[in-house]
C-alpha cells in the first residue's frame, strides 16, 4: 500500500511538471496616431518607388503566381500586350463556364466593386488603406511581389484576374513621357508615341518629314498643336502656308495665309503669343476681320480690344 501511494504521489509530481505555466495575456494592439500611418505610409510608398522601372523588363511567371496567392480562388492569366487583353477575358470565362456561356452577360456578371487596376492605384491601397485600423480585407495579401516582378496593371472580374506588366517607358526630366527617336510607351507589340507629355501620332516623331505642316494648324486640341509646332518647327510650318507678317505688338504677331482659307473664301489669321509663365510659343487661328494682334488675343476670350 505505501509503495501504492508513493508511485501515486510521483506520477501527480510528473503530471505537475508537464503543465505549461499560464501564457502571459496578449498585449492589446496598438492604435497607430494619424501621424504613425501617414509616416508608415510614406516608408512604404518609398519602397514601391524604390522598385519601379522603366525599361520594360519583367517575369511574367512571377507576376502569376503572386497573383494567384493574392487572388486565392480566382482564375489568373497574364498577358504580354494590351491587345491580348479581350482574347485573354473570353478564354478566361470560357475555361469557367464553358465554350457555350454568354460572353458579354458573363462579363457583366463577373464585374465586381472593382475593373481596372494600375500599378499606381495598388501602391496606393496598400500605403494608404491598408495602414487603416479597419484593413480591407483586399489589402491583407500584397501587390508588392508581383509588382516588383513588372506587374504594370490587372483587370478584376472577381472571378477573373487578367494580368499586364508595365512597358517600357521614356519620359523627360519632368518625368513626362516622351521620345524624340521612337514610342515612348511600348509593349510587346503595341507602342504609343509622345512629345512631352502629349500623345502624338507615330509620324509625327518618326517620320516628320512626309507630314502636312497644315495640319497642326487645323488640329483642335491646343497642346497637341503646341506639340505639332514644337516637333515641326514654327518656321517651318508657317512658310510652308505662305502666311506672311501683317502686324506685330506687345500681345503678339498677326500672320495671315491665302493657303487656307475662312469664311467668305477670306485669307486665314493666326495670331502667334508667347505665353508668359512657360515661355511657351502658340498659334493660334482667329477671326479673319482681327486687324491687330491684341484684337486677335482679345477675341479668343471673347473680350474687345479696348477690354
Amino acid at each position: 500500500m505505501a509503495k501504492t501511494k508513493a508511485g501515486a504521489a510521483r506520477a501527480a509530481e510528473k503530471t505537475t511538471e508537464a503543465e505549461p505555466p499560464d501564457a502571459p495575456a496578449a498585449a492589446p494592439a496598438k492604435t497607430l496616431t494619424k501621424a504613425e500611418i501617414l509616416e508608415a505610409a510614406k516608408a512604404e510608398a518609398k519602397l514601391w518607388l524604390a522598385a519601379f522601372t522603366t525599361d520594360g523588363s519583367y517575369d511574367l511567371d512571377k507576376i502569376q503566381s503572386e497573383l494567384e496567392k493574392k487572388f486565392e480562388g480566382s482564375l489568373v492569366i497574364c498577358v504580354e500586350d494590351p491587345a491580348d487583353l479581350p482574347q485573354a477575358i473570353v478564354r478566361g470565362i470560357r475555361q469557367i463556364d464553358g465554350d457555350a456561356v454568354d460572353i458579354k452577360k458573363r462579363v457583366h456578371e463577373l464585374t465586381p466593386w472593382s475593373c481596372i487596376w494600375d500599378y499606381y492605384l495598388m501602391a496606393f491601397y496598400e500605403c494608404a488603406c491598408g495602414r487603416m485600423e479597419a484593413e480591407p480585407e483586399f489589402t491583407k495579401k500584397s501587390f508588392f511581389e508581383a509588382y516588383k516582378a513588372g506587374l504594370g496593371h490587372i483587370v478584376n472580374l472577381g472571378g477573373l484576374i487578367v494580368g499586364l506588366p508595365r512597358p517600357r517607358l521614356v519620359v523627360d526630366a519632368a518625368n513626362r513621357l516622351t521620345n524624340a527617336a521612337g514610342p515612348a510607351i511600348e509593349y510587346k507589340r503595341t507602342k504609343l508615341w509622345w512629345h512631352h507629355g502629349v500623345q502624338v501620332p507615330q509620324a509625327w516623331i518618326e517620320r516628320p518629314d512626309t507630314v502636312d505642316p497644315k495640319v497642326g494648324l487645323t488640329e483642335a486640341n491646343a497642346e497637341k498643336r503646341r506639340a505639332f509646332y514644337e516637333i515641326m518647327g514654327y518656321e517651318r510650318i508657317l512658310a510652308a502656308v505662305g502666311a506672311e507678317v501683317i502686324q506685330k505688338d506687345d500681345f503678339g504677331t498677326l500672320l495671315s495665309t491665302h493657303a487656307l482659307k475662312d469664311d467668305g473664301d477670306k485669307p486665314a489669321l493666326f495670331v502667334r503669343v508667347k505665353c508668359p509663365s512657360t515661355g511657351r510659343e502658340y498659334v493660334n487661328r482667329v477671326n479673319p476681320e482681327c486687324k491687330t494682334a491684341k484684337e486677335a488675343v482679345a477675341s479668343r476670350w471673347r473680350l474687345t480690344e479696348g477690354e
